[in-house]
């Protein structure tokens, strides 16, 4: 069994407040969450208007599907998400 943990930063345009940012972010998750069947949460800079950090993970039987999936994400976030995404670090771990 293999398990898929991303890190996410979102870098945001000036935002209002707390609240807006939130709608970004809730759509981003429900997005991702909806499309790739992963379990995805906010983990840092949840006090900050500009920026976000999104963990996610799911378990898969290959690594070579893991890694496939992982791309597809990041790619769904260069491709869709270009104006608030910024980078993403990937690690698959076998169990």
């Amino acid at each position: 069994m293999f398990v898929g943990i991303m890190k996410i930063e979102l870098r945001f345009p000036p935002v209002a407040s707390i609240k807006d940012k939130r709608k970004i972010v809730n759509r981003v998750k429900m997005k991702l969450a909806a499309r790739y069947k992963i379990s995805i949460a906010e983990v840092d800079d949840q006090d900050y208007y500009n920026s976000a950090v999104l963990g996610l993970s799911f378990v898969s039987l290959k690594r070579d599907h893991a890694v496939s999936r992982m791309q597809k994400i990041e790619e769904f976030l260069e491709t869709n998400e270009s104006h608030v995404f910024e980078d993403a670090i990937s690690i698959v771990e076998e169990y």
